[in-house]
């Protein structure tokens, strides 16, 4: 589904995480695969960058798509007047770096904040974190969100608990201040 845009509802691509960007690249690329296409379109990585009704400008997309191209991490594939991308293997090494890294709390602390607030809007415990949806939010394997969250644990600011009679990741009110502070940062 394509977002309408909207006039002052853009999304600036400077502002997307390296890491998102290649998530979206590889989703995108994956799903061309999927479907035995020549290879992703620009269309199809700025449809999955654009969020929230804010959509990513697509010549600023083709722009950046062409520097990564222009560095080996991608190969464009001309058809029918379409340009396709494909990742190198240089590209997929680069997508794994960025996946396996170690999270740093400045980038997990407001997605904690946002996943929080999206939990309490959908029904959701207010206070259970999923490290699934953290991971890709964050575009990293849910075995860095684990690490991150123990790590998280040893400095009071979660614990393992039980929500709906599951176990469960829950924020405790110190680390609920820790994440309205990130955001706050995030916002200003």
């Amino acid at each position: 589904m394509i977002v309408q845009e909207r006039p002052g509802r853009r999304r600036a691509l400077d502002t997307v995480p390296d890491a998102e960007l290649w998530a979206a690249i590889t989703d995108a690329v994956s799903a061309a695969g999927h479907y035995r296409g020549p290879g992703m379109t620009t269309r199809a990585a700025a449809r999955r960058l654009s969020a929230l009704g804010r959509v990513v400008d697509l010549a600023a997309v083709e722009v950046r798509l062409s520097e990564l191209y222009r560095a080996g991490l991608l190969a464009r594939v001309m058809g029918g007047g379409v340009s396709r991308w494909r990742v190198t293997s240089a590209g997929a090494v680069h997508a794994s770096r960025l996946r396996d890294r170690d999270l740093t709390d400045a980038e997990a602390w407001p997605v904690v904040a946002v996943h929080l607030a999206d939990r309490v809007l959908l029904g959701g415990h207010p206070a259970a974190l999923s490290p699934a949806a953290l991971a890709r939010a964050l575009a990293v394997d849910t075995r860095q969100v684990l690490a991150w969250l123990t790590i998280q644990a040893t400095h009071g600011l979660v614990v393992q608990g039980t929500a709906y009679d599951r176990p469960a990741w829950l924020i405790t009110p110190a680390g609920r201040d820790v994440a309205a502070q990130a955001a706050e940062l995030v916002c200003a």
